[in-house]
């Protein structure tokens, strides 16, 4: 390795129905990670391994001092063919819910911790000695630390179907004043006055408010309300709307109601019509 060693490591393969075992060292990983990666924390990848991953499992790093602390956090499956050919490969999980693949990694030790999976990886025979990262940043800290790890070994690494997916950051104005700022900014002026006007129409009606699902128990009333709305469109009748997928609901519930227990999931607003008493 290079410079001086500050962690000596445990590396382990943990099959997915173990891992519910470590979630309170998993938690704390993923808040300590070099970067964040919502889909890998506990209480969205254990729900969306039921039905996504029943063949996942995690190669885990661990300090070796006492506590042992999770360093390292890299699911995935290993595959015995690839392109046709008899080609172990451990291959990084993703599925259609979750479109990033970056592991999670302590940012204190980020380099140690990735030159500890290559290395158990190369000295295990159970393990493959490739690996593919589907949906990996190609810039930004967590690249850079790959790029260093595979150069002191003298390794390599390829690109495959590289692209840039759109990315929404606005600026701060977006959280300011409810976000009608942003709105304001975003949206044409021709389609500002038509939402105005269907509005107005909906208020001769009765009284319309918009509030915002804060709360688990709100959050999963919205979720239910989304799941309808969805299933009452063109998804509906492709079949591909989440409420015709109990699991898919189930899925997703789970999920989001348990990141926003813990204040990690953004509210569902929705519009309210309420009419007046006759």
């Amino acid at each position: 390795m290079h410079g001086p060693v500050e962690f000596a490591f445990r590396v382990e393969w943990r099959p997915r129905a173990e891992l519910a075992d470590i979630v309170p060292q998993w938690r704390e990983l993923a808040g300590r990670a070099l970067e964040r990666n919502v889909f890998y924390e506990p209480a969205f990848a254990l729900p969306a391994m039921a039905v996504f991953g029943t063949d996942i499992a995690a190669c885990l790093v661990w300090s070796r001092a006492a506590p042992a602390r999770l360093l390292g956090f890299f699911p995935g499956r290993v595959e015995r063919r690839r392109y046709g050919v008899a080609l172990p490969i451990f291959v990084g999980w993703t599925h259609p819910y979750a479109p990033l693949g970056s592991p999670l990694i302590d940012a204190t030790a980020c380099d140690d911790v990735i030159a500890a999976l290559l290395d158990h990886a190369g000295n295990d025979e159970h393990l493959p000695k490739l690996m593919v990262l589907p949906y990996l940043p190609v810039e930004g800290a967590l690249a850079s630390a790959f790029d260093r790890a595979l150069a002191r070994r003298g390794a390599s690494s390829t690109l495959f179907a590289r692209h840039a997916r759109a990315l929404l950051a606005p600026p701060r104005e977006r959280v300011v004043n409810n976000g009608l700022d942003y709105l304001e900014k975003a949206i044409d002026g021709k389609k500002r006055k038509e939402l105005r006007r269907q509005r107005k129409r909906l208020a001769d009606a009765g009284l319309v408010t918009t509030p915002t699902a804060d709360t688990a128990a709100e959050i999963a009333s919205a979720l239910d309300d989304f799941f309808t709305l969805e299933a009452s469109g063109w998804k509906g009748r492709a079949r591909t709307a989440a409420r015709l997928h109990p699991e898919i609901v189930t899925f997703m519930t789970t999920a989001v109601t348990a990141l926003a227990a813990q204040g990690r999931a953004c509210g569902f607003a929705s519009m309210v019509m309420q009419s007046p008493p006759s």
